[in-house]
């Protein structure tokens, strides 16, 4: 069982508990493999009810307990109260191993779910799998794994804030090595933890950009660094681990990246897209029996004549609309568009040109990333 840096592991038979040394009321237990599990979803759920009654809590009727499955891996969450009222988080992670049996994981914790250390074990618990030979790999990632939610309260949309140069004056096509796609974990729609690929922008100087959003040849770095130095720090190559320093709470801190990230592709010049594609996102607390849900997806539909149709929606399928001459007339969310490099080039019917990052996901030319947004056939 491989440790992790700045926690604390005891071993019990097959059983490895982890705590960080700077918070000992969070736990992350890694339970010896199970056999003769049947279905895993619903092993997994009377799993966690158990898990839950045995630390002495309830869950609440108001929680809203979340599922989900990144690919081979299967996640409970919730959370739950003692009889005192007090308040923890639960996550279970289970996957199935090659033998057939399943490995799998609890997290508890007290506090806000979005913690520094969930992440850690999250990663902690994906590398084991991949080194138990399950594969995870990012052929649907970063859309919510084409789970399409339906509840919502508010609409959202990302701002762009990253300064800009005039077009083309920024990152020039030689100073950059490329774009590297990182499994990370984080809090998701309803508040449930989950797992996505995010861009990092990697220069030939060593510099790494941590979520570029407009096209890296219109980047101003210098400002940029001012303007959001915490999303600047430093890359190297080490066979295949990326070692990547980057700052976390005002500190920069070094990872090593093994087997978790991936070589995003270019599109060539004057490529063309065919489809309807969508994202999904969002965040809120309904996972702790909070009443906010916020959920934003976005879709898009492209044509090889080099236009295309953009709708925001509130949840739901949208794979009904297409690139027709009722749709494109619409000037606000319609035109043409241009792949050009780790670029699109999107210009509005209304005059409007929106200027991003764009990417393909490996061995794939139907998954791909516009600036921090991935996008998978609807």
């Amino acid at each position: 069982m491989p440790p992790i840096d700045g926690w604390n592991q005891q071993v019990q038979g097959a059983r490895y508990t982890f705590t960080p040394h700077s918070q000992n009321d969070f736990l992350y237990e890694v339970m010896p493999p199970e056999q003769h599990v049947g279905e895993l979803a619903g092993w997994l759920d009377k799993t966690a009810k158990q898990t839950v009654q045995e630390a002495g809590y309830n869950i609440p009727a108001t929680a809203n307990t979340q599922r989900r499955n990144f690919q081979a891996i299967n996640i409970w969450g919730s959370y739950a109260k003692n009889k005192w009222g007090q308040a923890k988080n639960f996550f279970l992670l289970a996957y199935r191993r090659a033998d057939n049996s399943v490995r799998y994981a609890k997290i508890i914790y007290p506090g806000s779910p979005k913690n520094t250390y969930l992440n850690n074990a999250v990663d902690h618990f994906a590398a084991l799998a991949r080194k138990e030979g399950v594969e995870l790999t990012p052929d649907k990632a970063g859309a919510g794994g084409g789970n399409k939610q339906k509840e919502t309260t508010t609409v959202t949309s990302k701002k762009q804030k990253t300064p800009t140069t005039a077009p083309g004056q920024g990152v020039k096509p030689a100073e950059i090595r490329g774009i590297v796609i990182n499994a990370e974990t984080g809090i998701g729609v309803g508040g449930m933890v989950i797992i996505e690929y995010r861009p990092y922008l990697l220069l030939q100087n060593g510099s790494i950009y941590r979520y570029p959003i407009v096209a890296p040849y219109d980047l101003d770095v210098a400002a940029s660094k001012i303007a959001e130095p915490n999303k600047w720090g430093a890359w190297k190559l080490e066979g295949k681990t990326l070692v990547v320093t980057l700052p976390e709470k005002g500190v920069m801190k070094t990872k090593r990246w093994t087997g978790k990230w991936f070589w995003a592709k270019a599109p060539v010049a004057n490529e063309k897209i065919k489809g309807a594609y969508m994202t999904i996102g969002g965040g809120g607390n309904t996972a702790l029996g909070g009443n906010t849900m916020i959920v934003y997806s976005g879709n898009i539909n492209f044509n090889d004549k080099g236009q295309f149709v953009m709708k925001k929606t509130a949840g739901g399928s949208n794979s009904d609309f297409d690139v027709s001459t009722t749709t494109y007339s619409n000037s606000n969310a319609a035109g043409t568009y241009k792949l050009n490099g780790y670029s699109i080039e999107m210009k509005y019917n209304n005059g409007q040109v929106v200027r991003k990052l764009f990417y393909f996901y490996p061995d794939s030319r139907t998954t791909f990333g516009i600036g921090d947004d991935a996008y998978v056939p609807d």
